[in-house]
């Protein structure tokens, strides 16, 4: 009987072929995928701007390798806008001492966030704000850094045009006070004013409007560079207007024409928006209006909410 001949060492050689072709191909898919993200996601090299920033940070005293292990922890994308960060807060700092040194929950989330803006960015100089204030002893908020990460260029614009006018106005943000109600109040007084000039008036319809909402535009420009957008507006009595609908006629501040940058502020609550009708006194300063216009005026601000001063104090680009 014929003995049968063994085929095993063509099998395992093919089983070894096929197994050096896949081991090929898997190499070549997690090279390829390593290919795709950047180094500098998970490892960047050593910049100069660690060395400006570790003396506000608690990795002050920090030296060579154990300075470059922090820069290693860190998912920095772009270096360059950390070069221009640094150099804004060693200017800043220099007539300042530090007070707090930044704790990692602070200074890690606020450099990773500020290395994705644009080198030119203005968010760029509010991120140094924000580390220039926590190490004088600001306390910073973490919370503050995640607000930071949501807003862009055109809420910077926005807010600081608010802040610029009510960080002038010291009896505005000064003391123990109801913000929207001081604001409310000095349009009100604003008003009062110019009501004065106008004593003793009868308007027609047509004098009525042009009057008034020639007042309306001086004062809310007025506001708004007092730092409080606002609206004013008179309206047609029902009764009288067109098919039922009340027709209205308002004058507002230039800045609510930005009103994607005013709605994202709103919807993270850095600012609020208030609404309110009163009644001048119209009698007291004998003026007669027309019978088709309520007496009434209605009234709009937008101004910081409470995160928003303390948000807007703490990167205040004045500082």
């Amino acid at each position: 009987m014929a003995k049968r001949k063994k085929v095993e060492p063509e099998i395992k050689a093919e089983a070894t072929a096929k197994a050096e072709i896949s081991a090929k191909i898997i190499r070549q898919r997690k090279h390829s995928i390593t290919e795709v993200i950047p180094p500098d996601v998970t490892r960047a090299r050593a910049s100069a701007w660690l060395d400006i920033l570790s003396p506000i940070t608690e990795w002050a005293g920090l030296k060579g390798d154990a300075l470059r292990y922090q820069r290693q922890q860190l998912r920095i994308q772009q270096d360059e806008a950390l070069d221009r960060l640094a150099e804004i807060v060693r200017r800043k700092m220099r007539s300042r001492d530090v007070s707090t040194p930044l704790p990692p929950k602070i200074v890690v989330p606020a450099l990773e966030a500020a290395s994705l803006e644009s080198p030119s960015s203005p968010l760029i100089e509010w991120w140094a704000n924000l580390l220039v204030s926590g190490a004088a002893g600001t306390e910073i908020r973490p919370y503050l850094i995640n607000l930071m990460k949501a807003i862009g260029p055109q809420e910077v614009e926005c807010l600081n045009k608010i802040w610029t006018g009510l960080s002038s106005k010291k009896d505005y943000i000064s003391g123990d006070f109801n913000l929207p109600l001081r604001a409310a109040f000095k349009l009100k007084r604003w008003l009062e004013v110019e009501l004065v000039k106008i004593k003793g008036r009868t308007f027609t319809s047509d004098d009525y409007l042009t009057t008034f909402l020639g007042i309306f535009e001086k004062l809310t420009k007025r506001s708004e560079k007092a730092g409080v957008p606002a609206r004013m507006e008179l309206s047609q009595e029902r009764s009288t207007a067109d098919r039922g609908h009340r027709l209205s006629f308002s004058c507002y501040s230039k800045l609510m024409d930005n009103a994607i940058p005013i709605e994202v502020c709103l919807a993270l609550k850095l600012l609020e928006e208030h609404e309110q009708t009163f009644e001048p006194d119209f009698r007291a300063n004998d003026i007669t209006i027309p019978n088709e216009f309520e007496r009434t005026i209605g009234l709009r601000i937008i101004v910081p909410s409470n995160l928003g001063l303390e948000f807007l104090s703490v990167c205040d680009p004045a500082r």
